[in-house]
């Protein structure tokens, strides 16, 4: 009987134990050490024949502790998750990056952080508001597709609109453009997408638009969703960040999409940013951190199901503390069923987070504002002995021992500061407040480097894992601020502190693979802040501005040796730049209030000049915030600009700049063309210009 219970029990016990599977080799070394224990203490008693008994039974009380344990902490989720990968593989070897341990050493970190930093619990993501930086030829030229050629290759074109073949009634589709992108092959989510014949248009709903032949052109179906799109294959994939889900729709018939998959994101989890390149997206999101239980943490779930809990020990942070209100998510998303197929996590600031993405690496940076008490202390201790009295010395001194935060000792160092001023007598405390504040003037000029800059996070794409991390000086404007060419990163910065009366700088730098700095261009356009920044290959053309707009063209050939060859001053400013032809780049920007557009010829790098410039009857266009909305036609030597007032279309032919259409539509938006039909797209019209012409040939309503 004694033996029939036991038979039962251990039946049981194993059929319990099919709920667990340990996997990592430290479970089951652990588990073959109570396999041991089990063996020796529990099973000996019971069993006749140790060959069988002992080991059947220790097995199955093993596997049932492994159960209660792995229940106990909550490990068992829905079906479809996502294992994440082996925090060994995430960041290679010797690179100043670890994982945290638990909550506890995550929460300390967070300390830290505040004292040092002084930053606020509740502080909000914020964005440095710039007008933006613009992009290189070779990633960012609205290029077409062309059967038969290679991405990016162009079709010889004559200057005049008139000597262009006339536009055949069932012509073939040969050409289309696609998204005006940072880095050809690279696409970059935006409001309007093509998909064979199709437009699929997002401006406060999704429409479903066919486009080509122009006599089929129709309306034939809604999506009520707004936001960004990407499309792969037949997937249409949508970011809606007002309700910060992400969806997806199967577009094989555009006349009736259908949803495949949603991505909610949670626990105060937003999207920033995302790429689809070589049919999967890479999608950045923030997660602000919770400081009472920081980790583990859940950014979003997919279909309803939960995507598996990050863990502490899969969430990395700088060796060094730094400022950190988030933690960013990366993965991989395969859009076509939803899968994420890898992710990586690391903290960080959420202040102008700025994402770039080469053929190679993906590179997330943020700002970081440095320790104001730090730099004070070291002036007041190297150069205030010329001023202050030792006791008063020492007092400064000592608020480094203090365990309170960098604010609360700034202000701790302005008293100190005022009471001993309190104690002069009126004509002395003047003099000694206006050679220390001149002193001091002086030191934070010398250490205009130590005020700002920005965390630079490398990923290597083949591998998924974090190869690199740097700070450098300054803040960066956008993602045309950084740009891969030959294994090297080129970064342009702005150093800006409004709180004192330093002056601005500008620098630009060339880092290694490893995101070392090698080579330099420093204090570009003092007192002034960049505006824009364009690299093309070997070059790096840059507008700063305050009252002129300094066009400044590097030479990086020599990465080791950056130079800055020559720069024109003109009035205003430009905010967005776009190589034209070899020795042509065009300026979109201001000039008293006034929508400019400046040509102009680098074809002699010391001595650019301004061969062209149109003044429109408008003060704004989205393309001076926005590289999306630019429409580059080399066929027809032609570009398209939204504005306030309408689209236009400008020749840029014989180094004039003409223009050659305005479309009357309400909010114009965006711009494509099939063929040699141009498309314009307003909120609630369609209007199809002949670019023969430039005759309106069709409108529809929207």
């Amino acid at each position: 009987m004694k033996r029939f219970k036991q038979d039962k029990i251990i039946a049981l016990l194993r059929g319990q134990s099919l709920h667990a599977h340990p996997t990592s080799s430290f479970k089951k070394s652990v588990l073959r050490k109570l396999n041991e224990r089990l063996e020796n203490k529990i099973a000996a008693p019971y069993v006749d024949t140790p060959k069988n008994y002992r080991f059947l039974f220790a097995t199955a009380v093993t596997f049932s502790l492994i159960a209660l344990i792995f229940i106990s902490l909550g490990i068992f989720l829905p079906s479809k998750i996502l294992t994440p990968k082996k925090q060994d593989d995430l960041v290679q070897p010797n690179i100043a990056f670890k994982p945290f341990n638990s909550p506890y050493e995550f929460s300390q970190y967070l300390s830290q952080s505040a004292k040092q930093y002084s930053q606020p619990a509740e502080e909000k993501p914020q964005q440095v508001l710039r007008p933006p930086v613009t992009q290189r030829l070779t990633e960012g030229s609205s290029q077409p597709s062309f059967p038969g050629k290679a991405p990016g290759s162009l079709p010889t074109a004559e200057s005049k609109a008139g000597d262009v073949p006339t536009q055949k009634p069932e012509q073939p589709l040969d050409r289309v453009s696609q998204t005006n992108v940072q880095v050809l092959g690279i696409d970059e989510p935006d409001i309007a997408k093509v998909s064979g014949k199709y437009i699929y248009y997002s401006p406060s709903e999704i429409k479903i638009i066919k486009a080509f032949p122009l006599k089929d052109l129709s309306l034939v179906s809604r999506i009520q969703k707004s936001g960004n799109l990407l499309i792969q294959d037949k997937t249409l994939v949508v970011f809606d960040e007002d309700n910060q889900m992400i969806q997806s729709y199967d577009i094989s018939t555009p006349n009736s999409p259908k949803e495949i998959w949603t991505m909610n994101l949670q626990n105060e989890s937003s999207y920033t940013h995302a790429r689809l390149y070589n049919g999967k997206i890479y999608i950045i999101t923030q997660t602000k951190i919770d400081r009472n239980k920081p980790c583990p943490y859940q950014p979003f779930r997919i279909n309803d199901y939960s995507f598996t809990i990050i863990p502490c020990n899969n969430i990395y942070h700088p060796y060094a503390v730094v400022p950190s209100d988030t933690t960013y998510t990366v993965m991989i998303l395969n859009p076509l069923n939803g899968n994420v197929e890898k992710t990586l996590s690391f903290i960080g600031s959420s202040k102008n987070s700025v994402v770039y993405m080469s053929e190679n690496s993906l590179y997330v940076a943020y700002h970081l504002e440095k320790d104001m008490f730090s730099l004070l202390h070291s002036f007041y201790l190297q150069e205030g002995k010329k001023f202050l009295p030792e006791d008063i010395i020492d007092q400064m001194q000592a608020l480094s021992t203090y365990s309170i935060s960098a604010e609360t000792k700034l202000r701790e160092l302005e008293f100190i500061l005022e009471s001993y001023y309190n104690l002069l007598l009126p004509s002395e405390q003047t003099h000694t407040r206006y050679e220390i504040t001149k002193s001091q003037e002086d030191f934070l000029n010398r250490h205009q480097k130590d005020k700002q800059s920005t965390q630079i996070i490398k990923i290597q794409l083949d591998g998924f894992q974090i190869v690199a991390i740097n700070e450098i000086s300054g803040y960066l404007l956008n993602q045309f601020s950084l740009d891969e060419y030959n294994d090297k990163l080129r970064v342009a910065t702005t150093i800006d502190d409004a709180t004192s009366n330093a002056e601005s700088i500008n620098n630009v730098y060339v880092l290694d693979k490893n995101l070392q700095i090698i080579g330099e261009v420093t204090n570009l356009g003092l007192n002034e802040k960049i505006y824009s920044v364009r690299f093309i290959h070997n070059n790096a053309y840059i507008v700063t501005f305050r009252e002129t707009d300094p066009f400044y063209v590097l030479d990086l050939s020599d990465p080791t040796n950056p130079q800055l060859k020559g720069q024109l001053k003109i009035p205003g400013y430009s905010s967005y730049l776009h190589r034209i032809d070899e020795n042509k780049i065009l300026g979109v920007g201001l000039e008293s209030g006034q929508l400019k557009l400046s040509l102009f010829d680098v074809s002699n790098p010391e001595s650019p000049v301004e061969v062209a410039k149109f003044f429109l009857n408008e003060y704004s266009s989205e393309v001076l915030s926005n590289h999306h909305a630019f429409l580059h036609d080399p066929r027809h030597k032609v570009f398209f600009i939204p504005a306030t007032k309408g689209g236009y279309v400008f020749s840029y032919a014989n180094n004039q700049l003409t223009q050659r259409a305005r479309v009357d539509l309400w909010n114009t938006k965006r711009a494509i063309y099939f063929n040699n039909y141009l498309y314009v797209l307003g909120d609630n019209e369609l209007v199809v210009l002949n670019e023969t012409s430039w005759r309106e040939e069709k409108r529809i309503s929207l």
